[in-house]
């Protein structure tokens, strides 16, 4: 199976190209995977052609050492090799792999299969520059491997012969990990500040805003750009966007966020009260009530469906960045 990350900014990305192969040695236990990097993006969301740039003999490489049983075993490492005109140089990133995945997807179309990694960074200009997003980020990728030949059939046998792919599409880039704090702290929220009554209609249709508010009250300081934004869950609602506002007009800057509607994570809130967990980038985690009231179309979550609900959002809550 598959680790499960999902690498972000800054990104290498190494298209499917002639050339790139993978190949797995089950004498030896060696797996192999070479991909020709080709851009990098110091900032995926970004419309600004600036923040992308091609990268000058990109090579990913990815060794590792996986026994017959599939076991990761330790000494796997990460290399990207290249240049960019913005200034980085060769190596642009280095790592430790921690974790690698693997899905055997076939039956598709390519006959590809997916897989992906997580890597604790050693070193490159790209770890060491500006773009990086700081401690407590882990180098993540996912990849695809056209044309291969690993399968799962018979089970346990994946990794008991050779395998190979023709071509590789892999991105690496950059994703959060906490370090393990048990401190937890309350915030401050406004449900749909916007609205008087704050009140919401479920439909599936729209968003869900829900402020934080900053604080610079001795003992309750909060800065909210300290808060892991992806992190943040309402009423089971993942969120979306999240921009920096004033929302109360106290001088101290709020972070107003819009909580995709979806039917299918929503959940009814208890005695009028909406719930926001969410961690900061200090591993401390955060959460807040505020009042809501629902109005005429909103969806009725069935009871046993919003106990289930209610236990997924409070493990989230405690393990919420793996």
């Amino acid at each position: 199976g598959l680790v499960g990350v999902a690498p972000g900014s800054p990104q290498v990305e190494a298209p499917g190209a002639f050339g790139q192969q993978c190949e797995y040695d089950s004498g030896s236990g060696m797996l192999t995977i070479k991909a020709t990097a080709i851009i990098y993006a110091s900032d995926l969301t970004s419309k600004d052609p600036d923040d992308f740039h091609s990268i000058n003999n990109g090579l990913v490489t990815v060794s590792v050492m996986i026994d017959n049983t599939g076991i990761l075993q330790p000494g796997g490492t990460v290399t990207i090799n290249g240049t960019t005109d913005a200034g980085l140089t060769d190596p642009l990133m280095t790592g430790d792999i921690t974790a690698i995945g693997m899905e055997d997807s076939s039956p598709n179309s390519d006959g590809s299969n997916r897989g992906d990694f997580r890597a604790t960074p050693t070193g490159g200009s790209i770890v060491n520059g500006p773009d990086w997003p700081g401690a407590n980020f882990d180098i993540t990728a996912s990849f695809r491997l056209s044309d291969s030949t690993f399968s799962v059939s018979p089970p346990g046998d994946a990794f008991a012969a050779d395998w190979d792919c023709s071509t590789d599409n892999v991105q690496v880039g950059a994703e959060f990990f906490p370090p393990p704090v048990d401190t937890e702290q309350e915030v401050e929220i406004v449900v749909n500040p916007e609205n008087s009554g704050n009140c919401l209609n479920i439909n599936g249709e729209l968003t869900v805003p829900v402020a934080i508010l900053g604080s610079d009250a001795p003992g309750e300081e909060l800065d909210v750009a300290d808060i892991v934004r992806d992190s943040l869950i309402f009423q089971g609602l993942d969120e979306k966007i999240c921009r920096e506002r004033d929302v109360n007009d106290d001088g101290v800057p709020d972070l107003l966020c819009e909580f995709e509607d979806d039917l299918d994570k929503w959940m009814d809130p208890v005695d009028g009260e909406g719930m926001l967990d969410g961690q900061l980038f200090n591993g401390t985690l955060i959460f807040g009530s505020g009042g809501i009231c629902l109005v005429s179309g909103s969806s009725a979550v069935n009871p046993a469906l919003l106990v289930l609900l209610t236990l997924v959002a409070l493990f989230r809550r405690r393990l919420r960045i793996r």
